[in-house]
């Protein structure tokens, strides 16, 4: 499954970048992503350098200034799993139907 997006690398005959490890957030962190363009993680030369993730930073940006922002969720198809935090619950998912 291709997961990233098919952005020319500079110098590289490999395409794309990891666009879910392109934020500013964490970028450099040891172990998050590959440094390496060929890596299907890889998080590309610097933090937003794509233009798919500095418009969605950009919007999500101006409506945290417009109306205020508490939540982004990004939504993961492959594995078909549910992806959550840690939590001291024993069963998060359950916590969240609670009223």
């Amino acid at each position: 499954m291709w997961r990233k997006n098919r952005q020319v690398q500079k110098g590289s005959p490999c395409v794309g970048r990891d666009l879910n490890r392109n934020w500013d957030v964490h970028w450099d962190q040891k172990g998050g992503a590959s440094s390496s363009p060929c890596h299907g993680t890889y998080r590309g030369s610097k933090p937003l350098d794509t233009p798919e993730t500095r418009a969605l930073a950009s919007e999500l940006q101006a409506i945290k200034e417009r109306q205020g922002l508490r939540l982004f969720i990004d939504w993961h198809a492959f594995s078909q799993l549910v992806m959550y935090r840690a939590s001291p619950f024993k069963n998060p998912l359950a916590q969240l139907t609670q009223p």
